[in-house]
């Protein structure tokens, strides 16, 4: 009877997926169920995961038949969630997790039994496995925001596998249904959608320990900048929808310009180039720049008129 479900899923990770599993396995926590999801992988993926499943019973495999994107892939897993499991995790089969990673917030939640999740900062390593960076701790110990405090952060949540919940708190958003007008299955903020409905209003622990590794590779770059911030802006725009709240509008109105400002001038290499450019004449330390910062600065300079011309365009 596992715990924590652990839910991963795999496209072409043949590379990565046995540090991802090996990651799971070396937990000093070991009452868990780990549920994988091949999206119809043309490599050897899914042969590898298959190999560790017939090993190990908590380990559990799925191969779609056709490409179901993330969306369709995470809830099929979600579906599989065994009925006593308490809680949910994410691990992407690109990632890995540090040895105490579940042990050490599994204490955290049995010790404040007000708290429905607990955030872990991330370490970044390359392809090779080598540690990039370390994230900064922006934000540490138990927190509890209201939706606007929550936006006004930007996204402040460097990846899905950084994250446990509460099945409890996240059953009523199973399955994932996106947006109102998103139907793309490779909904890229999937993670975003989903913290702006559980967090606001919840006690979160956020722990400055990087129990997290998130691989940084070629594949998983953001390749079209316009497409995640059309889907971002369906986020805010559906939040919008559903609150009344002038302050709300405002924030969801300011990062919807500042999206479109930027799918209008950059791709994702001169993205990067510009945050890059961004944190050195600020002097930020690095991973600490984040849209909200960017949408500030930015907006500063453009007029109005020109702000107006591009939220009603």
């Amino acid at each position: 009877m596992p715990k924590i479900s652990i839910i991963t899923t795999t496209y072409k990770h043949e590379k990565f997926v046995r540090d991802t599993i090996e990651s799971v396995l070396a937990q000093t926590f070991t009452d868990w169920e780990l549920l994988i999801g091949d999206d119809n992988s043309p490599d050897k993926t899914y042969e590898i995961v298959l190999e560790y499943a017939k090993k190990d019973s908590r380990i559990k495999v799925w191969k779609n038949p056709t490409n179901l994107g993330i969306v369709g892939n995470m809830n099929l897993l979600l579906s599989q969630i065994s009925p006593e499991s308490k809680y949910i995790t994410f691990l992407e089969g690109d990632d890995m997790y540090t040895p105490e990673n579940l042990e050490e917030k599994m204490k955290i939640l049995g010790n404040d039994t007000t708290l429905v999740g607990v955030i872990s900062h991330v370490s970044k390593i390359n392809a090779q496995g080598e540690m990039v960076n370390v994230s900064q701790a922006k934000i540490q110990g138990k927190v509890r925001y209201s939706l606007i405090d929550f936006l006004k952060l930007g996204n402040p949540i460097q990846s899905f596998g950084a994250v446990i919940f509460k099945k409890s708190l996240l059953e009523k958003y199973i399955p994932f249904i996106l947006p109102s007008g998103e139907k793309n299955p490779m909904f890229g903020p999937l993670d975003y959608w989903l913290w702006t409905n559980i967090i606001p209003n919840n006690d979160i622990y956020f722990s400055s320990n990087p129990y997290f590794l998130y691989r940084v590779h070629p594949n998983n770059f953001v390749k079209n900048v316009s497409t995640m911030n059309n889907q971002l802006e369906t986020i805010y725009q559906s939040i919008i929808s559903k609150n009344t709240d002038i302050s709300v509008h405002e924030i969801c109105h300011r990062f919807i310009i500042f999206n479109r400002f930027i799918s209008d001038f950059f791709d994702g290499k001169r993205l990067r180039v510009f945050i890059s450019f961004f944190t050195l004449i600020h002097k930020y330390p690095p991973g600490l720049v984040d849209k909200n910062i960017m949408g500030v600065f930015i907006l500063n300079f453009l007029p109005k008129s020109f702000q107006n011309y591009i939220l009603h365009k």
